[in-house]
């Protein structure tokens, strides 16, 4: 049996995966099952666990990480829209 750090694997089996167009779900589908299987093949159990709530102290440093996502990956789609429907309203 392993212990897995689940948010861990997250990250890794989306990071090179277009977050703001998605379409990938099948690829990251497969991803897993990739992991997986290969840990099932050798007979080895996987047991995945999370960090459950934030404590008070971390989080300060949680809600800046929480920031950095929406800036990286969310605000970058809502400017997208907002230009693409400037782009429609302009045409007509």
């Amino acid at each position: 049996m392993i212990i897995v750090d689940l948010l861990a694997c997250v990250s890794q089996m989306y990071k090179d995966l277009d977050p703001i167009c998605g379409g990938q779900a099948r690829v990251y589908r497969k991803r897993w099952e990739k992991f997986i299987s290969g840990f099932e093949s050798a007979g080895i159990e996987l047991v995945f666990v999370t960090d459950g709530p934030q404590k008070e102290s971390k989080r300060k440093t949680w809600v800046e990480r929480r920031y950095q996502t929406l800036e990286k990956f969310v605000f970058p789609v809502f400017d997208s829209l907002v230009i693409f429907f400037l782009l429609v309203i302009e045409r007509k």
